[in-house]
C-alpha cells in the first residue's frame, strides 16, 4: 500500500491524520502515567515518544487546557 493510499485510509477511517493519531495516543498515555506514576515529567516524555519535555508539556496544554503538573496534582493517586 503506497504512504497516500494509506494517509488516505487513515484519515477516513479515524477522521485524522496519522501524526495527530499518535500524538493523541501519546498524550492519554501521558495523562494515564501522570495520574498513576510518580515519574518526573521528562521521564513520561521519553516514555511515550516525545523528544524532549517542552513538546509533552506545550502539547499536553494545548490538548487539555492545564500543564501536566496541573494535571497531576489534581487527578493523581499523590496528588
Amino acid at each position: 500500500m503506497s504512504r497516500s493510499t494509506f494517509t488516505r485510509h487513515f484519515r477516513k477511517a479515524t477522521g485524522q491524520s496519522f501524526a495527530q493519531w499518535l500524538i493523541d495516543t501519546r498524550l492519554q498515555r501521558g495523562r494515564e502515567l501522570l495520574e498513576i506514576t510518580q515519574l518526573s515529567i521528562e521521564q513520561i516524555a521519553e516514555q511515550i515518544g516525545f523528544q524532549s519535555a517542552v513538546s509533552f508539556r506545550q502539547h499536553f496544554k494545548q490538548r487539555f487546557q492545564v500543564s501536566p503538573n496541573e494535571w497531576r496534582k489534581t487527578f493523581g493517586e499523590w496528588g
